[in-house]
């Protein structure tokens, strides 16, 4: 017995604001869902610009807890479409302590 399981991926341009960028991606994950995805991933620091190439510490602002804020509204979103998420992010760990999780 086979069984397809249904994998997308998400790749956009960052848009120049956090907000919009995560709304953007919501948006996308409906469109996902409604063509049958249940795994999904976007891209590395998908809510925001790609900044992993440098180490500069205004990049500091942008790290969150996890589980977060962020984490909480993306499990929302996925527990509505019965979808996994894998959802890579800056993570601060403790002042300090900042991970470019890309799982």
């Amino acid at each position: 017995m086979s069984r397809i399981v249904r994998v997308g991926l998400i790749q956009a341009r960052w848009d120049g604001e956090v907000e919009a960028m995560i709304r953007k991606h919501e948006r996308m994950i409906d469109d996902a869902a409604s063509k049958g995805v249940q795994i999904l991933c976007p891209q590395e620091l998908f809510h925001l610009p790609y900044f992993a190439a440098e180490q500069d510490a205004k990049w500091y602002e942008f790290a969150e807890p996890i589980p977060g804020p962020l984490t909480n509204r993306l499990q929302k979103k996925a527990r509505e479409h019965r979808m996994v998420l894998i959802v890579p992010m800056y993570e601060k760990e403790m002042a300090g302590v900042y991970y470019n999780l890309n799982p």
